[in-house]
C-alpha cells in the first residue's frame, strides 16, 4: 500500500471587515492519502493535518517524502478602503507538529516555497534591494539571483540540490534551473512568459539521476494581439 502526501490550503473567515481588528484566517491542512490498489474494489482513505501556527494565515508550500512541510505564516494586517489583507509574511518548517520559523537575515519578507528530502528549503525573500530566491541549507542561506533580473524567486528543489523558480526582466517573465550556482533560462517558445515550479507531492530524493525534480512543471502565459 503506497502512501501519498498532499498540501490542501483551507480558509476560515472571510475579508469582508474594513475593521483592523477583523481576523482574517487561513489554515494549511496535510492529507495523507493511502492508495489502495485498483484491484481490490477499495476507496482511498484520507487523514486530515491541520496546521495552524498562528497569527492571521499559515499557507503550506511543500512538502518531502518524510513529511516535513514549509510554508509562510502572516502575523499582521494590511488594510486599505477595500478590506484587510494578511501581510508582514515569515516562512516556517513543520516536522510532527514543530514549527521552525524561517526569516532570512536582513529579510523584511521570506516565503518558503519549497524542501527536498535532506531538508534543504528554497524561497523568496524581499529586502531594501528588491526580491531574491534563497537556499537554506543548515543554518546557512545562499541569496539566488539571475544576473540581470529584477527579482528572483525559487519554487522547487531535489535530491541533488538543482532548484527551479522564475525571474524577471525587462523582457519578462522567465523559468529558471540553478546548479551549483551555474543559471539555465527557461523559456517555454511561443509564450509570452514562463514560470518553473514543482508540485506539493514529496520529492523524490532518492533518484540521483542528475535530473531536475520529476514534478517539474513549465507554465505560461500566450500574448495576444488585439484586432
Amino acid at each position: 500500500m503506497a502512501a501519498q502526501l498532499w498540501i490542501l490550503n483551507a480558509f476560515n473567515g472571510r475579508n469582508t471587515s474594513k475593521e483592523k481588528s477583523m481576523r482574517f484566517r487561513t489554515l494549511s491542512i496535510v492529507v495523507l492519502a493511502l492508495a489502495v490498489p485498483y484491484a481490490t474494489g477499495a476507496a482511498s482513505v484520507f487523514r486530515f493535518t491541520t496546521i495552524d501556527v498562528g497569527a492571521y494565515g499559515t499557507y503550506a508550500m511543500g512538502i518531502n517524502s518524510s513529511g516535513q512541510i514549509v510554508g509562510t505564516v502572516y502575523d499582521n494586517l494590511y488594510c486599505d478602503d477595500s478590506g484587510c489583507y494578511p501581510a508582514s509574511p515569515h516562512g516556517f518548517l513543520w516536522d510532527s507538529g514543530s514549527v521552525t520559523p524561517i526569516d532570512v537575515p536582513g529579510a523584511y519578507a521570506t516565503v518558503a516555497y519549497g524542501i527536498n528530502g535532506t531538508g534543504q528549503i528554497v524561497g523568496m525573500f524581499s529586502d531594501a534591494t528588491g526580491s531574491h530566491g534563497f537556499l537554506k541549507d543548515g543554518n546557512a542561506f545562499t541569496r539566488i539571483d539571475v544576473p540581470g533580473a529584477s527579482g528572483t524567486v525559487a519554487y522547487g528543489i531535489n535530491g541533488t540540490g538543482q532548484i527551479v523558480g522564475s525571474f524577471f526582466d525587462v523582457t519578462g517573465t522567465h523559468g529558471f534551473l540553478w546548479v551549483s550556482g551555474s543559471v539555465t533560462t527557461v523559456d517555454v517558445p511561443g509564450v509570452s512568459g514562463t514560470s518553473a515550479s514543482t508540485s506539493t507531492a514529496p520529492d523524490r530524493s532518492s533518484d540521483r539521476s542528475g535530473m531536475p525534480p520529476a514534478t517539474t512543471a513549465f507554465s505560461g502565459t500566450r500574448a495576444r494581439s488585439r484586432r
